[in-house]
């Protein structure tokens, strides 16, 4: 079974969620003050494991942000102080006993929930992150290729789910910042847990 979606749509749920985080930071490592729970909350066929809960860190630099998003057992201590630190550049928070947040992602089984996985969890790894941090951030995404110099005119670049033994979504966008157009494909697995390949197709005009 297909079902293929309106990417406007996609792409309205898109920039509500960029939107909800995007303010000013302090320098350095600072807890969110929003929730990456209200982006989960915009799409109305997924949810998070019960008993569980979304964190996010971000850290500011001069002009620009990056972040992260860890899923913790509610109850949790999540301050800044109570956290262990990655063995990064930048020594990154991590509640004890975190997981990533594939593992704490549900939803109904249907069409809508595997496209709206694929989109939330882009959401997520790009919670907090500004200009050269950002990668999904400055994606577009498309319905056709009308004003885009593609190499595989053959590729339906309208948004789709397919459901056989696994769901397998795939979607095209342009992005802001190479002008480059992709082609994204999640295969999943395992719940919403999945696997992406995504690929240059085209440039903008």
């Amino acid at each position: 079974m297909e079902v293929r979606f309106d990417p406007e749509t996609l792409q309205t749920l898109h920039m509500r969620a960029g939107d909800l985080w995007r303010r000013n930071f302090s320098r350095g490592w600072q807890r969110s003050a929003v929730s990456p729970m209200e982006v989960v909350r915009l799409f109305d066929r997924l949810w998070v494991r019960e008993g569980y809960e979304l964190v996010a860190y971000i850290y500011g630099f001069e002009v620009s942000s990056l972040g992260v998003v860890w899923a913790v057992k509610e109850g949790t201590p999540t301050e800044i102080e109570e956290c262990e630190r990655l063995e990064d550049e930048l020594g990154t928070p991590r509640p004890c006993g975190a997981v990533e947040i594939t593992e704490v992602i549900e939803g109904d089984g249907s069409s809508e929930s595997y496209m709206q996985a694929s989109i939330l969890v882009r959401e997520l790894r790009d919670f907090g992150c500004t200009f050269e941090h950002s990668d999904w951030g400055w994606h577009e995404i498309i319905g056709d290729f009308g004003k885009f110099e593609v190499f595989f005119r053959e590729v339906n670049p309208t948004p789709k789910v397919s459901l056989g033994d696994r769901a397998v979504v795939e979607f095209c966008t342009r992005s802001y910042r190479t002008g480059e157009v992709y082609r994204h494909v999640d295969e999943f697995a395992d719940g919403y847990r999945f696997t992406s390949s995504s690929e240059v197709i085209g440039f903008a005009d």
